[in-house]
């Protein structure tokens, strides 16, 4: 699975929005194709809050890998 779409569920798995729910798990069983679709639908059903802090931290933890490199 691609590394944004992970981190994508993770995150989300976090938010009030998705409390308790397993959101990495339930693709396991299914395509690239299928997890990408899969991530964008739960993206998008979180609140505007919820993306907005999810978008910030992707930045930061790619800029850190970035100055890593």
């Amino acid at each position: 699975m691609d590394t944004l779409i992970h981190y994508i569920l993770a995150q989300a798995e976090r938010t009030a929005t998705y409390k308790n729910v397993d959101l990495t798990g339930m693709t396991k069983r299914i395509s690239a194709q299928q997890a990408t679709l899969y991530a964008l639908d739960c993206f998008n059903r979180l609140t505007e809050r919820e993306q907005d802090d999810i978008i910030l931290n992707w930045k930061e933890t790619t800029a850190d890998r970035e100055a890593v490199v």
